[in-house]
């Protein structure tokens, strides 16, 4: 099926790997657990990143994403961050692209 991997392996591009039920679980015990800020800082969000076996970005986007269907089911408890603060969302900050570079560097070591 041409919708079956996300990226060819053919030319040497690593090919994507889905979020295991595991991996949220942890991920969703963390965001219960800081409901009023549901921001983890950057040293979470790596620890976080090693115990899920996910990249960086990959984490920062589930907290992104989750964040947003709090915010759409009106279970949204915290104060939300100025546009300015987030980090997090549509626009790459460079604490995205730092994100990048460490997905990278935890890619070769780790896989």
């Amino acid at each position: 099926s041409p919708y079956g991997e996300r990226y060819p392996t053919m030319d040497g591009v690593a090919r994507r790997k889905n979020v295991t039920r595991d991996s949220t679980t942890t991920l969703k015990a963390w965001l219960s657990e800081h409901r009023k800020n549901p921001y983890p800082t950057k040293g979470e969000k790596i620890m976080l990143a090693i115990i899920t076996k996910m990249t960086l970005t990959q984490v920062s986007t589930w907290f992104a994403n989750a964040r947003r269907r709090l915010k759409k089911e009106n279970k949204m408890t915290w104060e939300p961050r100025n546009r300015c603060d987030d980090n997090d969302d549509d626009i790459m900050s460079s604490d995205e692209e730092n994100d990048t570079k460490v997905d990278n560097i935890f890619e070769k070591r780790f896989t």
